[in-house]
Formats: structure tokens, sequence, C-alpha cells
């Protein structure tokens, strides 16, 4: 019978929400879920500019859109509210700012010194962030920098954590070497509560065991929330020139790809040993048929870091129910219980782990490891699983040109052109 295996992270008490045979774990894609929870996010570039003007934006329900500068912080603080209005305003137009809220307040509240505002931000839900956001050039620079932040937050939960694939057929005692503290050992020793999962009459568990009743599943994809609808909302009662908020798109349909660019190199990193492996050396290359790239960022297509991360912290006191093939010993990863993490080349040495001083590349050797284990599972593999991409690609493009053709037909007969 098939063992059962979970990818844990277990210094964070969690694991994954689904786990399952290891040939699924490894040649399903399964493993793709693995980045969201190992990746580093990279931040766009241009939040690090420094925004330093303050201008106010007044929307109202026409297309009329108008910026006023509020001049300097020191006149400003000089003048009551009263006498600012007068100077931005002599009119005193009637526009209504966007929230609803009296014109005064809003110049009293943009006067505020900068780490106020951070700090108003930092307790806003991210619907009131973006309102905010909206109501000038200078809190859309601080409000869109604060919520892709707070997504890219969501994402490397496990980045540096150690990381096994624990096997049901572990035994008691039986874990990676430095994996367990001593404090867990008493409680595995003890065995579990009456009242917990897996309990078996009071006799000692195994770290398997104590997985299923002490860790929080978790699941390995990340979701951001979407602001469209708000924004479509927004819009109908409150005509937004879309080109005055730059990166407005990102926000309102926020994609993991902003996070990870595919024009950096992306390594796995064991922060344990001191090794790295690249992508480039065991990705799958591009074929004729589609001559266009598996790898985007630290996702890449067929096998992955994701692959390599199971095959290497696999961990189980028998290979009897692996289920392939390969009958090396693949249930005892020489990664088992390892730091690890998904980042770019240029932060190799960034200082996530001090005590490494020399870094070693295992690119060649992990890149021979799978072709044995994929070889025994496919022969070809690389063909095989080049050939399954390209019928997806197939079946991705027929599904486009469907509902190209679908809309088409539905504007041409809403126009009268067809019966």
């Amino acid at each position: 019978m098939d063992q059962v295996f979970v990818p844990c992270a277990p210094h964070r008490l969690e694991m994954l929400r689904k786990g399952g045979k290891l040939r699924k774990l490894l040649f399903s894609g399964y493993a793709d879920c693995l980045v969201d929870l190992l990746a580093v996010p990279v931040l766009p570039a241009d939040l690090y500019t420094k925004q330093n003007s303050r201008q106010f934006i007044s929307v109202s329900k026409s297309d009329n859109v108008k910026t006023v500068p509020l001049g300097s912080e020191k006149k400003r603080r000089e003048m009551n509210d009263d006498e600012l209005l007068d100077e931005q305003h002599p009119k005193r137009q009637k526009q209504q700012p966007l929230p609803a809220i009296p014109t005064s307040r809003a110049i009293s509240f943009s006067i505020l010194p900068t780490d106020i505002h951070l700090l108003v931000f930092d307790q806003l839900t991210v619907e009131e962030a973006f309102f905010l956001a909206l109501t000038s050039q200078y809190f859309w620079s601080m409000g869109r920098g604060h919520l892709l932040r707070l997504y890219a937050s969501r994402l490397g939960s496990w980045a540096g954590s150690c990381i096994v694939n624990l096997g049901e057929g572990v035994r008691v005692g039986d874990h990676p070497l430095g994996l367990v503290p001593e404090s867990w050992e008493k409680t595995l020793q003890q065995g579990l509560d009456e009242d917990e999962d897996g309990y078996n009459g009071g006799g000692t568990a195994s770290l398997f065991d104590l997985a299923e009743s002490r860790f929080d599943p978790v699941s390995g994809s990340v979701e951001f929330p979407s602001l469209y609808n708000t924004f479509k909302k927004l819009n109908k009662d409150h005509r937004i020139s879309v080109h005055l908020y730059p990166g407005i798109e990102a926000l309102l349909c926020p994609s993991h790809s902003i996070f990870y660019p595919s024009d950096r190199t992306w390594i796995l990193r064991n922060l344990t040993t001191g090794e790295f492996v690249r992508s480039e050396v065991f990705a799958l290359k591009p074929r004729l048929a589609y001559p266009t790239t598996h790898t985007h960022g630290p996702r890449i297509e067929g096998v992955g870091f994701g692959e390599v991360v199971l095959m290497r912290c696999t961990w189980s006191s028998t290979s009897d129910g692996t289920g392939m093939p390969y009958r090396r010993e693949i249930h005892r990863g020489i990664w088992a219980g390892h730091r690890l993490d998904f980042t770019t080349l240029d932060r190799l040495t960034d200082g996530s782990s001090n005590a490494v001083t020399k870094w070693k590349d295992v690119s060649k050797e992990v890149a021979m490891e799978i072709d044995g284990i994929w070889s025994k599972q496919f022969g070809d593999w690389r063909n095989a699983i080049g050939a399954v991409l390209e019928d997806e690609m197939d079946l991705a493009i027929g599904e486009h040109v469907a509902k190209s053709r679908y809309l088409a037909a539905k504007m041409l007969r809403s126009r009268g052109c067809l019966p």
C-alpha cells in the first residue's frame, strides 16, 4: 500500500492541506504549490523612488478632473483651513473629493507628517487604503506602495524555514537531524492527548502523528484581494481619470508575476548547507513547435524548484509504498529538515544565512538526480513532458480562438450583421 506524504514546515507548525502519494506529488504538477510558500517576492523597482509631490485630486461626476498643488508644508501649517481653501480654490468650487468627506478635512489631514500617513494606512482595510490612495497623487504613490507590500507579505511565508516532505511510514524517534527541538522529544515520547487525532492509547507518537494532530493546514495557493469590482462601482459614480494613477491595473487585478520577475535568474537556495540550484541547468528547453520559455520567474513548467524540494526533502523510515520504479533512497532526502527558499541570483548573499561564508552550485548534481528519477518513470522524459506541455498549449490556444470567435459573432449580431 502506498504511503501518504505531506510537505511540512515543522518549526512553523504548518503543513500543506493536501498531501498524497509520492509519485503524484512529483509528477502531477502538485509541487508548483510550493512556489508561493518558498519564493521570496521582489517588489517593483519604482516603489523605491522618492515621492515628494503632494497634490490634491478633486474628482467630480464630470470628466473635469483637476489637480491642485497644496504648496509648501511650512506655509500650509501657518494657514488655517479656510485661508488655505481660499488660496487653492479662489472660486470656492463645489466639487467634492473622493471619498465624500469635507474638503477642509482632507487638506488638514494631508499636511500631517508622512510617518503619520503611513501609520494610518497600516490601520486601514484594503478597500479603505485604496479609497484614500485615490484622493491625491501623493497618497496614490504611498497607497500603491502600501498595498503592493501588503500583497507581497502574503508570499514566501515558508521561505527560510525548515522543510520536510513527511511520509506516514516514519517511525517513532526517526526524524532528520536537528529538526525536532528538545521540547518536542518529550511530547513524542509521551504521545498525543486523548482528544487528539491519531491518539493510540497513550503510546509514543511519530513526527507524522504530531503533524497530523497539531500542525495547521495551509493552502499552497495565495490569493490576492481583487479591487476590480470596487473600482468599477466607484467609477460609475465618479468619473475617474485612470491616467492619474500609474500602475492602477496591478492593484485592480493583482498577479503574482508582479513579484516574480522573469527577467532575473531565480535559484533554489539551501540556507543550511550553503548550496544553490540554477533552473536553467535542468529546466525543459523550448521546442520548435512553441519556441517560448518554460521558465517564468520561480515558476518552471514540467520540472521545477518544487519538484527538487520534494525529491530532496522526502523523509520516511521505509521505501515501501513510494509507488515509483526508482529504487534509490529517495525516502531519505539529503535536504530533509533544511532551511530553503527560492530567490534571485543577485540576492544569493543577502544575509539571510550569516553562517554561510561560501556558496556551492549543485545544479549539475541535482540535474543528474532529476534525470535518474524521471527517466525511470517516463523513459525519454524531456520529450514526453514537452509533448504534454505542447498539448496543453494547443488546448489553451483553441479555447482562446473559440472565445474570440464567439465574441466577434456576438458583436456582429448586435449590429444586425448576422442573423
